[in-house]
C-alpha cells in the first residue's frame, strides 16, 4: 500500500483513496505492506511532495483495525523477510 498522493484526485487528505485501500485489504490483508514512498522520486516540484504524516494519518484511514494495522506494518514485512515461514 502505497502512493496515496499519486493516485489521489482530491489530494490530501487522499479520503478518495479510502475505498480503494480498504477493498485491497479485504482482499488480501495478509500480503499487505506500507510504504511512504520516501525520497518521493519524481516530484520535482517541492509543493507536491506529500507530508508523512499525513500520509500516516491516511494509513490509519485505511486500516481502522490495529490488529490489520500491526499485520501490514510487522507481521507481513517479517514473513516476506524472513522467507515466507
Amino acid at each position: 500500500m502505497t502512493g496515496a498522493d499519486r493516485i489521489s484526485r482530491s489530494g490530501a487528505p487522499y479520503a478518495d483513496v479510502v475505498p480503494i485501500a480498504r477493498r485491497l485489504i479485504d482482499l488480501a490483508a495478509d500480503r499487505m505492506l506500507w510504504g511512504t514512498d520516501w525520497p518521493h522520486t519524481g516530484y520535482f516540484d517541492a509543493d507536491r511532495v506529500p507530508d508523512l504524516s499525513v500520509l500516516l494519518d491516511a494509513f490509519h484511514e485505511f486500516v481502522p483495525d490495529p490488529s490489520i494495522r500491526e499485520s501490514i506494518l510487522v507481521r507481513n514485512p517479517l514473513r516476506l523477510l524472513d522467507g515466507g515461514c
